[in-house]
């Protein structure tokens, strides 16, 4: 830098500070009542300083009550190596789920093996969710209803394995 050169400005007013410079480094904690940006890029939002609040990571949504993640809304990466896109109710993720979690998900978006599904956790075998009743949908307009017990329902068929479900087509 040469003698006098200007390589960053302070501008200050009394309503007004302005910083120029190509980067600016903050080390410390920084409170400010308002943030307005752009972007903001590499961090993680908490929207509270209590046990309730939202928490935006990388591209997942998590909402935390009393410091438990209560939902998530995200996507895993499959054994087969495609994304799933998911939506969780009453945990953040599938590995340590509690029974009785709501899981929907999504699996091959754009072929013809497409399908959704939601469904109520029994519990996890071998890090894969196992549900005691999940309705799935595929792209191919079948809609499958599956129970591990009861189905409350006039129209019933047991499979090989005692579970009863329906087919609608």
């Amino acid at each position: 830098v040469k003698e006098n050169d200007v390589i960053a400005a302070i501008n200050m007013s009394k309503e007004n500070i302005k910083l120029n410079a190509a980067r600016i480094d903050l080390v410390g904690k920084v409170n400010a009542e308002w943030i307005k940006a752009g972007l903001l890029s590499g961090c993680q939002i908490r929207t509270s300083n209590t046990d309730n609040y939202v928490s935006l990571d990388d591209q997942f949504i998590r909402l935390y009550e009393r410091g438990v993640a209560r939902a998530f809304l995200g996507h895993y990466r499959r054994s087969d190596g495609a994304v799933q896109p998911t939506f969780i109710l009453g945990s953040d993720e599938k590995t340590n789920a509690p029974e009785g979690t709501l899981f929907m998900s999504q699996a091959g978006a754009g072929w013809s093996g497409a399908y959704a599904s939601i469904g109520i956790s029994n519990g996890i075998v071998d890090g894969a969710v196992q549900k005691s009743v999940y309705w799935e949908l595929q792209r191919n307009g079948l809609s499958v209803l599956n129970t591990n017990d009861y189905l409350g329902v006039g129209v019933g068929i047991l499979d090989e394995e005692n579970r009863g479900y329906i087919k609608l087509r």
